[in-house]
């Protein structure tokens, strides 16, 4: 009887499994509260529902429908431009979409001109006012959203804030239209997305399970936070290593904007932060950030007040370190502003308290969060571009002879590479036309130094340039945080209570490439020129040497060529000692290439792997050193 009735269950199960299949709303609930109240639309524009098939917030947003809905946007609006700023690893196109009104987006290379101006006061000539330009252009606005792939539901806010700006009639709507131009970064890290949508998608059963230590709110092991290299995005503004921040940081430095949202989830029994942050502060940022900090609380402490929503603020976030999107614009002389939404995977998350978050009610409010943020930059709009370029103008005006200065070295393609760094982020490099004396300066090493030699054509960073704290917070060797917070950080240690810190405390960008460097603030008068790349392409010399081939290890570029030559099945040795041979001295990590090891070489493979690598490959007649060990 049991055995009947067993398989009488699992044929009912069977049967509804194959009609229900998985729950196609578990983010929903019971929760219904209109995005915008009393909300009014152009009825020829369809909403992120009505145009995806589904209620938003219902279920997390794929990039492909996020992808298409702005496309839909950009091609019905005419006010609404997309743009491409590259690909992910895995192929995925990152798009920013700008709303503003008719009269601002007709006008957007003339308004773009004018910010720019107002980025560099040293390119405002006399006849071209600094208060002319304030009162008669529009502030920017940049809108970042998940760049953690699992804290999902900022992208999905990101759909109904562009449709909120591209459709509303409402005042509100009209007045962030027509005092802001507004760049709208649905998805920073949609290859993280995709695995974690995709995890949570095979364990969602069909009902919805509210239980946070269910495996389809836990997920597993690679997450969604990281980009395809498992590498956290949010660590990345400065360094700009991937191609998803690369891009992202051209855009945003094309735009200029005055404000910039970085948003992201937490834990899921949290709440919402938002700035401003807590103690300590970091040493370079501009004071006038913590005026703007307040007010754009109050105003969004407002906005979540009328919906009887917790939040807080002033806990467990700092922003000293300049590589989070938000500390990133406030060193960038961008207000920078945090969100963090308690996370529901996309699903709804019972609290201790028995009460149900859902997704849908997080998309909410990360969607408010964005239009009060956005409405109180329209709302001061003139003070916070007066406020803008005023930090631009202290900057360039600040002592001229304060510089950072780093020495030629045998490894060009790694000065390249820091050189390229600091010009991705605007960053101005000149290169020393001649020998340079330092009457004082510190070293990487923090040691004090007096009466410097450096030989011509080193690497220099002027300070007074407009990204003036940027400068400041990346090369710097050692950024020390004030007294009375180490106290109280060595206090918490002591007594086992863990770290009053968040994060990252230590990142020189000069340590980070292992340059030696000098800062100063009394760079003499010296001829320079604006940084030209050092490294050149490889050549392949002395073909005709019998006994085979060396390749400097000094340089960057040799990790490259060893990976070509392997790729082309080249057998190669390492040289694990410095050598000299036939007058050319090569160092630990050098590449041999034997001929006798390769009786086949092709020769144009050999060029082929110089030119792309830009290592020199030498021809060596004999295995005997003069200095060193043998080859043979």
């Amino acid at each position: 009887m049991l055995k009947h009735y067993a398989i009488f269950l699992t044929l009912i199960v069977s049967l509804y499994s194959q009609v229900m299949r998985t729950h196609d709303h578990p983010g929903l609930g019971d929760y219904d509260i209109p995005f915008f109240a009393n909300g009014t639309y152009n009825e020829n524009i369809q909403s992120p529902s009505e145009f995806l098939g589904f209620v938003l917030g219902s279920k997390p947003v794929r990039h492909w429908e996020a992808k298409t809905y702005f496309e839909y946007l950009d091609a019905t609006v005419e006010n609404a431009s997309l743009y491409s700023y590259g690909q992910t690893y895995e192929g995925r196109e990152l798009l920013y979409l700008i709303i503003t009104s008719k009269e601002n987006h007709s006008n957007l290379d003339q308004i773009r001109e004018n910010i720019s101006k107002l980025a560099d006061p040293r390119t405002l000539d006399r006849g071209s006012k600094a208060e002319s330009l304030i009162a008669n252009s529009p502030a920017i606005a940049w809108m970042a959203y998940a760049i953690h792939g699992d804290e999902i539901s900022s992208a999905d806010a990101a759909l109904q804030v562009a449709y909120q700006l591209a459709a509303g009639i409402d005042e509100q709507s009209q007045a962030i239209r027509d005092n802001v131009i507004v760049g709208i970064d649905p998805m920073e890290n949609p290859d993280g997305r995709e695995r974690i949508l995709a995890q949570l998608q095979q364990w969602r059963g069909v009902i919805p399970n509210s239980d946070l230590q269910s495996l389809n709110h836990q997920g597993m092991w690679p997450w969604g936070r990281t980009n395809h290299y498992l590498f956290d995005l949010n660590r990345d503004w400065f360094a700009t290593v991937h191609p998803e921040t690369r891009g992202k940081v051209q855009a945003i430095l094309d735009w200029k904007p005055q404000f910039l949202v970085d948003s992201h989830e937490m834990g899921a029994y949290d709440t919402y932060l938002f700035n401003p942050p807590r103690e300590p502060f970091n040493p370079y940022y501009h004071s006038v950030i913590h005026k703007w900090w307040q007010r754009f609380a109050e105003d969004q402490a407002d906005a979540f007040d009328q919906y009887g929503w917790s939040y807080y603020t002033r806990d467990w976030n700092e922003e000293i370190y300049p590589g989070y999107g938000s500390s990133w614009g406030i060193y960038a002389g961008v207000v920078g502003i945090l969100y963090e939404q308690s996370r529901t995977s996309g699903q709804r998350v019972k609290r201790p308290d028995g009460s149900e978050t859902t997704f849908r009610e997080a998309v909410h409010h990360q969607f408010i969060s964005s239009m009060a943020n956005l409405s109180t930059v329209a709302s001061h709009r003139e003070e916070l571009l007066t406020d803008y370029y005023e930090i631009r103008k202290n900057s360039v005006e600040s002592n001229p002879n304060e510089a950072f200065v780093f020495p030629l070295n045998n490894n060009l393609d790694r000065l390249d590479a820091f050189a390229e760094t600091l010009q991705r982020q605007t960053i101005e490099v000149h290169l020393t036309a001649k020998d340079l004396r330092l009457s004082s300066a510190k070293s990487h090493e923090n040691k004090k130094l007096k009466n410097i030699i450096v030989e011509g054509g080193a690497l220099v960073v002027k300070v007074n340039q407009p990204l003036k704290a940027l400068i400041q917070n990346i090369l710097q060797f050692d950024i020390r945080l004030d007294t009375k917070s180490m106290e109280k950080e060595r206090q918490k240690l002591l007594k086992n209570e863990g770290s009053t810190l968040y994060d990252v405390t230590a990142w020189s960008l000069p340590l980070a490439f292992g340059l030696e460097g000098y800062y100063t603030t009394t760079l003499p008068r010296i001829s320079m020129n604006p940084y030209s790349k050092l490294s050149g392409s490889g050549q392949l010399l002395n073909t005709d040497a019998d006994y085979g081939f060396v390749l400097d290890g000094a340089e960057d570029g040799i990790y490259i060529a060893i990976s070509r030559l392997m790729d082309y099945g080249i057998q190669i040795h390492a040289i694990e000692e410095t050598v000299q041979i036939e007058g050319n001295s090569f160092p630990p990590g050098s590449i041999l290439i034997r001929k006798q090891s390769n009786p086949d070489l092709d020769h144009d493979i050999l060029r082929s792997v110089a030119a792309e690598s830009g290592i020199n490959i030498v021809g060596i007649g004999t295995a005997l050193a003069e200095n060193g060990p043998d080859l043979g």
